[in-house]
Order: C-alpha cells, then structure tokens, then sequence
C-alpha cells in the first residue's frame, strides 16, 4: 500500500505564491495524502485563497498561527500530522504531478532511514541580477555518522521529507533556528540532530522540486540573507559544542577550512571584498560567537527552554485578526 502522506505548507504574508503552490499541488497524483497550509499572516488574503482550492484540493486543511517563524510551524505539522510520511515544501516552490510518488518510492527503497532530502531546482533566472537558493544533487548518498554531515551541501527544507513517528522520537525543529528565529539553518540542524542519534540521512536527486524565490542582488535583504548563512553555520557548531558532542570541533575545522576554500585570494589580499567571498568566514566566525550567547539544553542539542516548545498559539478559523485567541493543536486519529 501507498504510505500515507501529509503535505505541509509554512507560510507567511505571500498569497501570490501560496497560490502558485496549491496550482502545482492540485496537479499531483497520488493516493493516499492530504495537505496541511500554517499560516502566519498578518491578514486573512491567505485564507480566504486557500478557500478557493476546496474543490480542487479536497483533502485541504487550513491552519492558522499567531506565532511567527518557520521552525514553529514545522514543528506544529510534526504534532498534528495525519500521514506517516510528512512532506515539507516551502510556500514558493512547485512540483510535477509525479512528485509524491517519488517521495514514496524513496522511503519505500529505504525502509530504514527516517530524513530525506531532495534536490531544489532554481526556475530559469538571471543570475546576474538575482539570487534563487537552491540545492543541485548530482548523485545521491546516504550520510552515516555526524562527520558525514561535512558533506552534506547546501541541503534545503524546500524539499525535505521525513517519517513522522521517528523523527517526534529525534524532538522538535529548534525554534532558535529557520526564517523569523535568531539563526537561519533550520534544516542543517535537523539533519545534524538525525545524525548525532544514530539515524542515517538521504540525499537523492530523484526527488525535485522547482523554487521561484528570487532575489535581486540590489536588494538589501538578499545581501543578508546570504550573509545569515555562515552566521548560521557557526552559531550551530557552536551549540553542538556547548552541548558536549564530541564531533563538535572536528566539525567547527573542517567548515573553517571548507570556508577558506570558497575565498577568491586575489581579491581579498588586494582589500577587494567584494566578490572576493571572504565574508562568510567572518560571519561564520561571528555566528561562533553569538552561539554562546543563547542558552542550551544539553540533553535535546535544542537552544532555549523546554516551554518555548509546548505552544499551542493557533487563531480558530472565523476570528478576525486582530483578535488573538489560543485554542488546542489540531489532533487526528
């Protein structure tokens, strides 16, 4: 039988793309599967565009957030998930009509690995003038072991897939880390996490999804974004550090030297910085430092407290906006 699937959707204030989304979304072919929308928006556009997918999308469900941030609304899917197989994708991506069964056919080829990640296909863009993240996987692996994740890439929670009673066993997504949280590297965390507790992770090449996010170079906040990268990477070696693993300073080594590595010398001897690439050693040297300003817990490799993990900060449908009020997670059978 076809594993159930649950297909998730953060989002956040982008109608526009949410509905170029639930468009791909309503193409897809598969058996067994439903969708979950989060929606942290500020307005009720996101709603009310959902609404019009009924019909297309019959096993839709809207789910609606105060909280901000992205790791929250991940882990508020991993509690209230139907399938046994949860699929993320980010609210400005598409995929082909085949593409949950080749989620399924891959946790079917791998009945032992709990995290999958596949590849991130920027769409067609000029590259001169914008920026699409993505993540390109020329062969797939399996990663065994926390030294594995130096070869991990540019892995992507754009396209992130995961057995849903395993991964609650590994904890929560760490709401210190992904958009709208202190630290941008949700997903490198969570595979990390994966690794530190025995489980191995898949990368594989034969599940794509396309990513629309553009980003023009002249845009203040893409020169951030990319910054935020390698001040992510640092303050995560840093809690990994703090919290005892042992693999912690070969790890904090090897992304300093990998980092070195991306630094076009010429440049940055000559005081040329920009485009000499030697800004993500800084920050990543930065991000080290900011690590040991948050607080750990040491037995979950999670920042912050254990409260900051128990909300339940939903607005019921029919409440207007401005009128906040706190309910009870979704639950299923």
């Amino acid at each position: 039988m076809a594993p159930s699937i649950t297909v998730a959707i953060p989002t956040c204030n982008r109608p526009v793309d949410i509905k170029r989304c639930l468009d791909s979304l309503s193409l897809v072919r598969y058996s067994n599967w439903h969708v979950l929308v989060i929606d942290q928006s500020d307005h009720d556009e996101t709603r009310i565009l959902v609404d019009q997918f009924r019909e297309r999308l019959p096993y839709l469900e809207y789910c609606r957030m105060a909280e901000k941030g992205l790791t929250r609304a991940r882990n508020l899917a991993l509690r209230s998930a139907q399938g046994e197989i949860l699929a993320f994708i980010d609210d400005d991506c598409t995929v082909e009509p085949c593409w949950l069964r080749d989620v399924a056919a891959a946790f079917m080829r791998h009945p032992e690995i709990p995290l999958i990640f596949g590849q991130v296909r920027p769409v067609p863009h000029d590259p001169k003038r914008c920026f699409i993240p993505g993540h390109e996987i020329g062969k797939g692996r399996i990663l065994r072991g926390r030294l594995a994740f130096l070869r991990a890439g540019s892995i992507m929670g754009a396209s992130m897939y995961l057995r849903r009673a395993i991964c609650m066993q590994v904890g929560p997504y760490d709401v210190y880390a992904g958009p709208g949280a202190k630290f941008n590297i949700e997903d490198r965390d969570y595979a990390y996490r994966h690794l530190s507790a025995g489980y191995p992770v898949l990368l594989t090449p034969r599940i794509t999804v396309a990513h629309h996010g553009a980003r023009l170079y002249a845009h203040m906040s893409t020169r951030a974004l990319l910054r935020s990268y390698g001040f992510g990477f640092g303050a995560q070696d840093m809690k990994f550090l703090r919290c005892g693993d042992r693999v912690a300073p070969l790890i904090i080594v090897g992304h300093i030297f990998k980092m070195l590595g991306f630094i076009v010398w010429p440049r940055a001897l000559s005081g040329r910085i920009r485009g000499s690439h030697s800004t993500w050693i800084v920050m990543y040297f930065l991000g080290l430092l900011a690590g040991t300003r948050v607080a750990v817990m040491r037995d979950t490799g999670l920042w912050g407290r254990l409260d900051e993990y128990n909300s339940t900060d939903l607005i019921p449908l029919g409440t207007p906006t401005p009128c906040i009020a706190v309910v009870e997670a979704p639950s299923h059978p």
